[in-house]
């Protein structure tokens, strides 16, 4: 929260808007995470300058 904030008040973004941070998560959080929410096939497909591509099917 606090880094959302520093964002807010940096930006001046009003606190009436709406603002989406996305905290990443480690392939293994994101698996469990994933596997958590009802889906069996999960596969890292590749990762690319910090970008990580995911297949998962229900």
């Amino acid at each position: 929260m606090e880094l959302c904030d520093s964002l807010r008040e940096r930006e001046h973004i009003p606190e009436d808007v709406f603002v989406h941070f996305d905290t990443p998560l480690t392939w293994e959080h994101e698996r469990e995470a994933l596997c958590g929410a009802g889906f069996s096939e999960v596969e890292l497909i590749d990762s690319i300058d910090g970008v990580t591509f995911i297949r998962a099917a229900k």
